[in-house]
């Protein structure tokens, strides 16, 4: 998985290609676009909080975290323009 996120609205392009630089119409590639979705939720154990004038308020927060299955990769995508 390879996140962009673009640094400025546009059209850009994508090439795909093998390990060995090789692409062209007799090679088969399926790309997939989606939307960044968080992999985690914050909850909290109530909806309000009283907090008494100078008196410290600990509040505490759930995290949970989704599976979410990844891939290490290393990529830069520093430079990026538009098509």
């Amino acid at each position: 998985m390879l996140t962009f996120t673009p640094p400025v609205d546009g059209r850009y392009r994508v090439e795909v290609a093998d390990l060995h630089g090789e692409a062209g119409p007799r090679y088969g590639y399926c790309l997939r676009a989606l939307t960044a979705q968080p992999d985690y939720q914050l909850s909290l154990a109530a909806d309000r909080f009283t907090i008494a004038p100078g008196k410290p308020l600990d509040v505490v927060v759930a995290i949970d975290r989704r599976e979410v299955s990844r891939t290490t990769s290393t990529s830069s995508w520093q430079g990026c323009r538009p098509a």
